[in-house]
């Protein structure tokens, strides 16, 4: 294994990790709150805000998994079958594809100076405020990691064809 694939790894773990313990958290959160509104008639303030926050995360999380794996949307006009026009392509697809998230990540780390800049409270718990733009940060962060995941596969594709191309090529050890 490579360090482009052990870097991936590693990022991959870390995610997972997170998102496993958002999820849950969600879950106890929207589960305490029924719990709460039916035993007790209360809620629990800026849980529902805080909920729909966590689900914004959990879409940027899981979108770098889903990149890192390779499983993030394709769109195929045409049908290339597998070999090396079809990993260069790819390759390409994943670069444009970075460039993009680069662009995207630009805007949103712009819009998160933007949301620091305000002042606004995502919500309060006594003498505890949560800032919005805390949130708001996985929406940069989110876009990165999209775009680190497809850099790095795009690396290990190039890695994999050059490789492949070098074991295909005549040696000239040999004598004809």
């Amino acid at each position: 294994m490579n360090a482009v694939s052990r870097t991936q790894g590693i990022l991959k773990s870390i995610e997972t990790a997170v998102l496993f313990f958002l999820l849950l958290s969600l879950v106890l959160l929207s589960f305490g709150g029924v719990l709460l509104r039916d035993l007790f008639g209360v809620g629990m303030v800026g849980a529902d805000i805080l909920m729909r926050h966590m689900v914004l995360w959990i879409g940027f999380l899981g979108a770098a998994v889903s990149a890192a794996e390779g499983k993030h949307f394709a769109f195929e006009a045409l049908h290339i079958p597998e070999g090396t026009l079809r990993k260069s392509l790819d390759a390409a697809a994943s670069i444009a594809a970075c460039v993009a998230c680069g662009f995207l990540a630009y805007a949103a780390w712009e819009f998160l100076q933007d949301e620091r800049a305000s002042g606004g409270m995502l919500v309060g718990f006594g003498n505890l405020r949560i800032p919005r733009w805390t949130f708001a940060a996985v929406i940069p962060v989110g876009f990165s990691l999209v775009g680190l995941h497809t850099l790095l596969r795009a690396v290990e594709e190039s890695l994999e064809l050059g490789g492949r191309q070098s074991r295909m090529a005549p040696s000239s050890d040999t004598k004809t």
